[in-house]
Formats: C-alpha cells, sequence, structure tokens
C-alpha cells in the first residue's frame, strides 16, 4: 500500500514513517514537507492514500484536500492527522471529504497504531469499492446490450433497469429508477412476486424462475418469465433478474393446443425414446383406452395402431425422425387395423403422428 504523507516537520514525518511501516508492514510510506510538493507528488506518482498535517507553510492541509477531491476528481483514502484539533477545522475537513480526522496526542507508538490501522483500513475499502464499480461497469456494459431485460431490485425499488426491460414494459429509464417494481406487476400476481422478491431481497431466498402477468405502461397485460438471484449492489442486498416477454410465445402454445385437442385425426406426441407424452381426444377414442393407462407408453405397445409385421419399420422410421433423417411428419406411422383409418391433411395418406 503506498501512501503519501505531509508534514512540514522533517523529524516527525522521518519518524513517522519508521513507525507506520513497522506497525504495518503493507504500508510503503513515501513524504513530502509541504502541500506543494505533496501535490507535485501526486500529479507524478500513484498512491493509494494521503495523510496530511493542517498547518503547514504555503498550502495547508484543508487546501491540498480540496485540490484533490476537485481537480484529480478522486475519493483516493485522505486522513488529516494534526495537532491543531479545532472544531471548525474537522468541519471544513468533513466538508471537503476527508475520511478520518485524527489528532496528534498521546504516545507516539499508541498513536501510531490507530493511524496505521486507519489508513490500512481506508484503503482496503477504497480498493473493494474501486473492484465493484469495476464489476458494476462491465456487468452495465453487458447488460446495455442484451436481449433480455435487465433489472436490479434493491429496498422494493428498481435501481437499474436496462433498455430491453424498458421496451418490454413501454417506460423510459428515468421513469423507472427509484420506482416500486409492484408497479409492473397485475394484481393478481402480486403477492407472488413480492413474496419472491422479499425472499431474495433478505439474501435467504434461492435463484428462481416463475413466470407473471406483468403491466404494460398502456395498461395491458403481458405474460413474463423472470430468472432472479439474490445479490448485492453497491455493498447491499439486492435482487438481480433478467426476464422476457412470453405473450406472443403464450398465445401461440394456447392456439396450438386448441388446434392439437380439436383436430378430427388422431395426433400425438412422443418422447426421444418413442414413448406417448401426450395425446388428442381424437387418439383416446379410438384406442378405448384412459389417459393414465396410455401415458408413457412406447409407440409399438400401443393396441389398434400398428400390425405386428410393421412393428419393425415403425421403429426404424421413429430412429430416422429423432436422428433427423426423416424431416416429414407424417411417415412415423401407417395406421393398421382400423375401420376407417384417418388420413393426413397434409399428405392424403393414413399416415399420421407428431414428434415433440
Amino acid at each position: 500500500m503506498d501512501v503519501l504523507m505531509i508534514d512540514d516537520e522533517p523529524d516527525f514525518v522521518e519518524q513517522a514513517k519508521m513507525f507506520l511501516e513497522k506497525e504495518e508492514e503493507r504500508l510503503d510510506i513515501d513524504t513530502a514537507l509541504t502541500g506543494e510538493e505533496g501535490w507535485s507528488k501526486l500529479e507524478e506518482n500513484a498512491y493509494d492514500g494521503i495523510i496530511s498535517d493542517y498547518k503547514m507553510r504555503g498550502m495547508d492541509g484543508l487546501e491540498l484536500l480540496k485540490k484533490v477531491r476537485e481537480e484529480r476528481d478522486t475519493d483516493i483514502p485522505f486522513i488529516l492527522f494534526t495537532g491543531k484539533g479545532r472544531e471548525e477545522v474537522a468541519m471544513k475537513a468533513l466538508n471537503f471529504g476527508v475520511d478520518r480526522y485524527l489528532q496528534k496526542k498521546g504516545d507516539p507508538k499508541s498513536q501510531y497504531g490507530v493511524l496505521a490501522d486507519a489508513i490500512t483500513q481506508e484503503i482496503e475499502h477504497w480498493h473493494s469499492k474501486k473492484e465493484m464499480r469495476r464489476s458494476e461497469k462491465k456487468y452495465r456494459e453487458l447488460s446495455e446490450k442484451s436481449l433480455v431485460g435487465t433489472y436490479i431490485i434493491q429496498n422494493d425499488v428498481f435501481k437499474y433497469v436496462n433498455p430491453e426491460f424498458c421496451k418490454i414494459f413501454g417506460y423510459d429509464e428515468d421513469e423507472l429508477i427509484d420506482e416500486k417494481y409492484l408497479k409492473l406487476v397485475s394484481p393478481e400476481d402480486k403477492e407472488l412476486v413480492k413474496e419472491g422478491v422479499e425472499n431474495r431481497q433478505s439474501g435467504n431466498g434461492e435463484e428462481k424462475r416463475y413466470t407473471f402477468q406483468g403491466l404494460h405502461k398502456t395498461g395491458r397485460k403481458i405474460d413474463i418469465e423472470v430468472f432472479s438471484v439474490p445479490s448485492t449492489y453497491q455493498g447491499e442486498t439486492a435482487v438481480v433478474g433478467t426476464l422476457i416477454d412470453i405473450t406472443e410465445r403464450k398465445r401461440a402454445k394456447e392456439k396450438f393446443r386448441s388446434l392439437f385437442e380439436n383436430i378430427p385425426i388422431m395426433a400425438f406426441v412422443l418422447d426421444e425414446e418413442g414413448r406417448l407424452k401426450e395425446f388428442n381426444e381424437a387418439f383416446r377414442q379410438k384406442i378405448g383406452y384412459s389417459r393414465e393407462e396410455l401415458i408413457g407408453k412406447h409407440l409399438t405397445d400401443l393396441p389398434n395402431i400398428l400390425s405386428e409385421e410393421d412393428r419393425e419399420k415403425t421403429l426404424e422410421r421413429f430412429k430416422k425422425i429423432i436422428n433427423g433423417e426423416c424431416k416429414d411428419w407424417t411417415e412415423i406411422m401407417e395406421i393398421h387395423e382400423l375401420d376407417d383409418p384417418p388420413t393426413c391433411p397434409k399428405c392424403g395418406s393414413g399416415k399420421i403422428g407428431m414428434v415433440e
């Protein structure tokens, strides 16, 4: 930890340097005897912290502090270590952004121990803040270009939303920052979302994926799928999440479900092993078994579907479909042993099926 110590008493500076480096081996103390010399060294070198006396010839400690904060625009740790303990000096120092105000008094070994602890703690905290800012900057840069909505909730309000999030809900960023997150949730789902956010905001919840109905700025409802995790933001617990608008996907799924259920021919869905996952009413009625009896059955085990001689042929066709060698879903199987076999609306043959 490179520290610049500024004091116009040469003997004191040398003594302080020796004690501080002995007290904390991570400290490497550079020295300056005037505020002007200190400023010049700050211009030329990089330091992790500054310790300065208040009363010095020329530029005093307060002037140096103000110059550092305003002209260098840095929050580098700055400790005012002085024998002049007037209250007005302390107030000015705090207003200019000093990190600590310590007085030169008491046993030298004891006071240098306090000073070493103080500057070490301030430097560690400063580096932690810088690392956090770098991480947040990187996260923001990635999030700004993301194709999914990204947000941070802290103390029940939005602290960050990316452009895609704003697009999904129809708001500008400044309309959402520091606003309650529940304004974007439909009344019927407020308790669901609130419970999840509170659990993760407390730091006790786990990552979770769920869906809810959100509210667009126009008032229309939108279906949202969200993934959120407990995290931290600027040193405090927060909820970080991503979300997407699944309104159109949900409508398409419902439309497909309606078509699947009401199509007048037998339709079914198989898993990759050829076992029945779903089927429509026409299929159930033709087979004559209940849903419980059919779900999980292998295609070749279904009664009234395949003749014995076609089982091997059907299995071969199914393998081709799974391997991507057969693109036409109508080639899954041929219907046999039916008085009036249904025909596929696509090709007019007696081939029918569906693979998921």
